[in-house]
């Protein structure tokens, strides 16, 4: 039989609860003593496990730094490309010259966190280069590292993200996660057939080496749904039972109808 179940979303630190509970259950009890080795290798090993998910976790909060830093300096520089055209243009929004770079509202434009803003910025640089004007001639040296700046920060959260779902999904994360539900799952089957060798112990002897946690109690919000759910199945059988009424009564109707032609 295999262990009592981890929940699919436990923490690192619960698991290593988990595995420090059944090491001090065993070696509370000399007929199980002899099973805590493998699982005190398993939290000697759930260090490095930490260590490495942090530094991952490190790199993502320091790549959105990467992004809010650049998207920042992006904005700015569209704060200074709008009313440099706007002069050139006569304060003109309609103006070809503006439209060339705002199809939308700089705000607008602003308001996405790089993504479709670093995509349209980007494709302003071909503009930006054939501009004889002195501001939009310095704006486009401007554009074009800010431009770069975002394109590296993007990359880099990207990169980061991409690094700590494949150590979760497919790295030493979830390596370390197979190995202490195989060590457990051995573990039980180890206890769980020593009554069978060991008269003296009880049936249910290797349950009691672990941690048995009660269902998580449902959310609001999975309650508010089960609640929408009831209301719903209630309102349609309601209904149901209004039409069976209804069609009831127009077949008396025209059983009425009929008996009235007939005579």
């Amino acid at each position: 039989m295999p262990a009592p179940q981890l929940p699919p979303d436990a923490s690192l630190q619960s698991v290593r609860d988990d595995l420090v509970f059944t090491i001090a259950r065993a070696g509370a009890d000399p007929a199980a003593a002899d099973v805590a080795p493998p699982l005190q290798a398993l939290v000697d090993a759930w260090g490095a496990v930490v260590d490495r998910q942090l530094t991952l976790w490190d790199a993502q909060t320091r790549a959105d730094a990467l992004v809010a830093a650049a998207d920042d300096r992006l904005d700015a520089l569209v704060d200074r490309l709008s009313p440099a055209l706007l002069i050139l243009a006569d304060q003109k929004r309609t103006d070809a010259r503006y439209t060339l770079y705002f199809s939308v509202k700089p705000s607008e434009l602003k308001r996405p966190v790089l993504g479709p803003q670093l995509e349209t910025i980007r494709g302003w640089l071909t503009h930006l280069a054939a501009e004889t004007d002195p501001t939009l001639k310095a704006l486009a040296k401007d554009f074009q590292a800010a431009v770069k700046q975002a394109g590296d920060a993007v990359k880099a959260r990207r990169s980061a993200d991409a690094d700590n779902d494949q150590f979760r999904a497919k790295g030493a994360l979830a390596k370390y996660l197979d190995e202490v539900r195989k060590t457990r799952d051995a573990v039980y089957a180890t206890l769980d057939a020593r009554p069978a060798q060991q008269s003296a112990l009880p049936r249910a002897f290797a349950s009691g080496f672990f941690r048995h946690r009660k269902p998580a109690a449902a959310s609001e919000a999975a309650k508010a749904a089960r609640a929408e759910k009831r209301a719903a199945d209630s309102a349609a059988a309601a209904a149901r039972k209004q039409a069976v009424i209804e069609a009831k009564a127009k077949v008396t109707e025209a059983q009425k109808a009929l008996r009235a032609l007939a005579k």
